[in-house]
């Protein structure tokens, strides 16, 4: 098997993963233990997100990482409803997540959900474009202004400390007109 592996194109199994994708994709975004939240029920949910996998560089001759190391990593948006990745690119482990995403486009009424390693003024001008929500943590030092601070909920969510609409304004910022 592992022969036949080796020297089976990778098309193969990345076809099978977006068939069996699109067959089970009603099924798996009704889970029990899928709770939305009725402000974004009718918003798609994506998680991105990036993981790095040390590879033989035998292998893997490209993927240089370290001195005697090879790495590749993989850079994936996930569906929060089914809790399976709909969309994963594989790179060099020493590229940063941010240019992993830069064919992430996702349909109309999506919400995007990432960390700082995200936080990319050109990233924040294309999904804005786009007409996405996003969020996103902040970055430190990062300069910016509150637009509006949202109320919190008395009842729930106690460990989010505040919730704001803000606008950048640091350099790159305002050179993307973000």
């Amino acid at each position: 098997m592992s022969y036949g592996n080796e020297k089976r194109n990778y098309q193969i199994f990345e076809e099978l993963y977006y068939l069996l994708l699109k067959y089970y994709r009603t099924e798996l975004s009704h889970r029990a233990e899928f709770e939305v939240i009725d402000k974004v029920k009718n918003f798609a949910i994506k998680i991105v997100d990036a993981t790095i996998m040390t590879v033989s560089l035998e292998l893997f001759e490209w993927a240089k990482y370290r001195t005697a190391k090879g790495g590749i990593k993989a850079h994936v948006s996930m569906d929060a409803a089914m809790g399976l990745p709909d969309t994963v690119n594989i790179s060099e482990a020493k590229m940063s997540d941010r240019h992993g995403v830069d064919n992430f486009r996702y349909a109309k009424d999506t919400i995007v959900v990432d960390d700082r390693g995200y936080f990319d003024c050109k990233l924040f001008k294309m999904r804005i474009n786009d007409e996405k929500q996003f969020v996103t943590r902040l970055k430190n030092k990062i300069l910016y202004e509150t637009v509006r601070e949202l109320d919190l909920p008395d009842d729930k969510d106690g460990h989010i400390l505040k919730d704001e609409i803000i606008h950048l304004t640091g350099k790159e910022a305002v050179k993307n007109r973000v």
